[in-house]
């Protein structure tokens, strides 16, 4: 019996959305021996039960990952011993540079590097070092702003480098009362809400200031947490509005409360490069309202409301325009985003995307035709 092709990747860590990410990329390639290898992060069997194949957690230190990496990569190899990978997915910088360096002893597999935000080849050091990629080496964009600036800043690279939307499967979603009650908002009024780290990029700020200037005793429910914390709700007590902005806190597996929220509000700014609440939102059915920054707006389309990036007048309008629709009309933009998402970002159509490249066509061969 022929061997199976071997596919590795590699995650800094499983924070955020990239233990979803891990467990779609892996299902993209079930019919193949894979493994999945964390860098940092402590052992969870609960996370390695969702993603097919082997999962490690290596739990490496964050001097280990800085300069050349040779410890990460050294450590890496040791790991694999000789089950030398066909395909090896790399996902953010860091495990791209290791990836790299692991070329030479894997005998040059090759490797997909995935890009989730924008600067991936920013730097000097690193649109240097692209200029001389092998053509073993490929870069995958989260979305098409993301790609446009990496073909901008490396031309040469432009024939191998491929967008590829992130996926999102529906999963449990609790209903408006059983959710409202796990993040402690009242059942009643409307509620707008957000979901994401406390942190700059998110643009909190710009949403509780635009809020506040609201006057009908709408809520806005904040799930997440993060460095921000503190100065964002000193801000909404300096606001007034310490009874209707609700700091919900971080909670696992976040996207199964979004119907708590009456519409969902995504006030990131233009260093956002893809969004993956987004398709929690519109998997949910909730309205969506969406800064319009390139990121974000590639991945909505027409499947909500948008107001100009950083504009906390436009916001406000938006905020008061999705609040007074109708029924009928808020469940005609909920089955555009639907639409939009069952089109775009299913698992099957990550899996027909990947694997449609014809770089890993080549690799995986036709022993494993899978039906994607």
């Amino acid at each position: 019996m022929d061997q199976k092709p071997r596919v590795l990747q590699i995650f800094h860590d499983y924070k955020g959305p990239f233990c979803s990410v891990a467990r779609h990329y892996a299902k993209c390639f079930e019919d193949c021996d894979v493994r999945t290898i964390f860098l940092r992060g402590e052992e969870s069997e609960e996370i390695a039960a969702t993603i097919t194949g082997d999962v490690r957690f290596m739990g490496l230190s964050s001097k280990s990952l800085r300069g050349l990496k040779l410890i990460a990569a050294a450590k890496v190899a040791s790991l694999i011993g000789e089950d030398v990978p066909d395909i090896l997915i790399t996902h953010r910088y860091k495990p791209f540079f290791v990836g790299l360096l692991l070329r030479v002893p894997f005998n040059r597999p090759l490797l997909l590097g995935v890009m989730h935000e924008f600067g991936f080849l920013r730097r000097f050091s690193r649109a240097l070092l692209a200029r001389f990629l092998s053509k073993g080496v490929h870069l995958i964009g989260v979305s098409e702003p993301v790609c446009r600036e990496t073909r901008k800043k490396v031309p040469k690279l432009s024939s191998r480098i491929h967008c590829i939307s992130n996926a999102f499967e529906r999963g449990p979603i609790l209903d408006i009362i059983s959710a409202r009650r796990e993040l402690k908002i009242p059942s009643e009024g409307f509620c707008f809400g957000t979901i994401g780290r406390l942190v700059y990029k998110k643009n909190h700020e710009l949403l509780i200031r635009a809020f506040a200037e609201l006057k009908g005793g709408e809520r806005l429910a904040i799930v997440g947490d993060g460095k921000l914390r503190n100065d964002l709700e000193e801000l909404v007590r300096q606001l007034g509005r310490s009874d209707s902005v609700i700091f919900c806190g971080s909670h696992t597996n976040a996207a199964r409360l979004m119907r708590a929220f009456d519409a969902f509000v995504l006030p990131s700014g233009t260093d956002e490069a893809f969004g993956m609440v987004l398709l929690e939102a519109m998997a949910a059915g909730v309205p969506i309202l969406s800064t319009d920054a390139p990121g974000p707006l590639s991945v909505l389309g027409d499947g909500g409301l948008t107001f100009r990036s950083g504009d906390k007048t436009d916001l406000i309008a938006r905020l008061e325009e999705i609040r007074s629709l109708s029924s009928e009309e808020t469940a005609h933009i909920v089955a555009r985003g639907s639409r939009r998402f069952s089109g775009e970002f299913s698992q099957k159509i990550l899996s027909k995307r990947l694997r449609g490249i014809s770089a890993v066509a080549d690799r995986i061969g036709t022993q494993v035709g899978a039906d994607v």
